[in-house]
């Protein structure tokens, strides 16, 4: 039997949210969750529950199938670009990724 990384879905959860702009507390927030709960969660100190985790993919916009993917990683570089971005640089970069995948699927493509 597998048993979950709880500390890779917290990570994923931070990632998640900070690639959102939002804090800990807006967060906690939508999902109607303690801003130390979530804390907790993103640091690995505590395993979500699956009620918890449902909550917190809504507020993100994800599905629990997301949070739970093992194969969806996002690179730490990407990570820190967001996180030393002042929330305008976050919305800049965020378009320029959008941009930039679309210009990589189209080259790939061989258009």
């Amino acid at each position: 039997m597998q048993t979950l990384d709880y500390a890779r879905i917290g990570s994923k959860i931070r990632n998640r949210r900070i690639a959102k702009n939002m804090t800990q507390e807006m967060l906690a927030e939508y999902a109607e969750l303690s801003p130390v709960y979530i804390s907790n969660v993103e640091t690995g100190n505590k395993a979500v529950s699956l009620n918890a985790l449902n909550s917190i993919a809504k507020a993100l916009g994800v599905s629990v199938g997301e949070m739970l993917d093992e194969n969806d990683t996002v690179p730490s570089v990407v990570i820190e670009a967001f996180e030393d971005c002042s929330p305008k640089g976050t919305v800049i970069l965020s378009d320029a990724v959008v941009a930039l995948s679309e210009i990589l699927k189209e080259y790939l493509s061989g258009k």
